[in-house]
């Protein structure tokens, strides 16, 4: 993900995304979206729900 993302200020495919690639490590991911920070951790923490209750 770091390469994608641009590991350097020189290949970073937006402006700014080379200082988030430096504090992935790891397995981790990211989670782009418009809606509001409140509406996201809901679907996030309903996913995580249903898929610890899979037997």
């Amino acid at each position: 993900m770091q390469v994608a993302l641009g590991r350097s200020q020189s290949d970073e495919m937006r402006l700014g995304l080379h200082k988030v690639s430096k504090l992935l490590r790891g397995d981790s991911g990211l989670c782009l979206t418009n809606m509001l920070v409140e509406e996201a951790q809901m679907l996030i923490l309903q996913s995580h729900v249903r898929s610890a209750s899979v037997i």
